[in-house]
């Protein structure tokens, strides 16, 4: 039976967590990396990070990450049951 898992789900509709605890810090700093995709490089750009601008985004994306009974997580909708004729 093939086994589909949907990622960016809304979240009524996830049915599937991945603990990423031991991951969440590298996954924030991969994310980090794209400098322009942030403020304040979106209106007035710069390469780098600002110390502070850098920890401000730390803890904002920290305190958006999902979460599911105390852990951080990846939330994906599993979908099962599909017609492979």
């Amino acid at each position: 039976m093939p086994h589909l898992y949907f990622y960016y789900t809304l979240p009524q509709d996830a049915n599937y967590w991945v603990n990423i605890d031991s991951t969440i810090d590298r996954k924030i700093e991969a994310a980090s990396k794209q400098v322009s995709q942030f403020e304040p490089s979106i209106h007035k750009y710069r390469p780098d990070w600002d110390a502070a601008d850098l920890e401000s985004l730390r803890t904002g994306m920290k305190a958006r990450a999902a979460k599911k009974d105390g852990h951080f997580v990846e939330a994906f909708r599993h979908a099962t049951g599909f017609n492979q004729q």
